[in-house]
């Protein structure tokens, strides 16, 4: 072969291998700049899409505690009136249940009776009691509270005490949720005597025709009981009071 043409065939070898490099640097290039993109939109897709704000919450609705349950069963703890007065009696002898849809249960000492009633706001009426017709022990009440019931009107309850007003001038009845509760009576040498109903973690006082609610206080020694304002303290059978109005002193539980 010629020289020249066999430098021409060389050339064109040299020109042919170039242009092939040259291919495959720019097929690289764009396999790698299309990994680069895919890579940038997978990120933006696992990026974390920003959540709408949410409207600042109202707050929550004031919610009125419950209104005490008239219903259940009440312990009588004594009766009080200007005719009467019946005290420190053991309340777990005489009970009365106002169950749903009007049934009345009644336990009354050693016998147990069974009756209806009907109450609308503090309205209050018993039906006949059906009663057993045991003989209990003499110092029993039970004629006395189921008289007492028959007389009954006008209901009112609260969390841990109710009464009973009876018609005309036959005076209250007062109930406490704990059978454990007694009605008690002081007599004091200036002032006018008093009656308090001690439960388990509460005292109602019953002064100048007047009731308050006290609350069960650590002491040290006796028992304390008071609302803030109010303040009874009991050491055996003497009793010391405090923020009450008018003067009563040298009190002491009465038989």
């Amino acid at each position: 072969m010629p020289i020249s043409l066999l430098q021409s065939a060389m050339r064109v070898s040299l020109i042919q291998r170039q242009s092939d490099r040259v291919l495959q640097a720019a097929r690289a290039l764009r396999k790698a700049v299309s990994i680069s993109a895919m890579a940038v939109l997978l990120g933006a897709c696992a990026a974390k899409v920003p959540e709408a704000a949410s409207p600042p919450s109202s707050p929550a609705p004031a919610i009125a505690p419950a209104a005490p349950d008239p219903l259940g069963t009440w312990y009588w703890v004594g009766l009080l009136g200007p005719a009467a007065e019946t005290h420190d009696i053991d309340a777990s002898r005489y009970s009365l249940e106002l169950a749903a849809e009007g049934v009345l249960n009644v336990g009354a000492d050693c016998n147990r009776g069974r009756g209806s009633y009907s109450l609308k706001d503090r309205d209050i009426r018993f039906g006949p009691i059906a009663a057993t017709k045991i003989g209990c022990p003499e110092d029993s009440l039970d004629r006395q509270f189921l008289a007492g019931l028959a007389q009954g009107q006008r209901w009112s309850a609260g969390t841990a005490w109710a009464r009973l007003e009876l018609q005309g001038d036959a005076g209250v009845m007062h109930f406490a949720r704990v059978p454990e509760a007694r009605l008690v009576a002081y007599r004091c040498k200036i002032g006018a005597p008093l009656w308090i109903a001690f439960g388990a973690q509460h005292a109602r006082v019953m002064i100048d025709g007047e009731m308050a609610e006290l609350a069960l206080l650590p002491s040290g020694s006796g028992a304390r009981y008071g609302d803030g304002q109010r303040l009874i303290h009991t050491q055996a059978d003497e009793l010391a009071l405090s923020g009450f109005a008018g003067t009563r002193a040298e009190c002491k539980r009465s038989a």
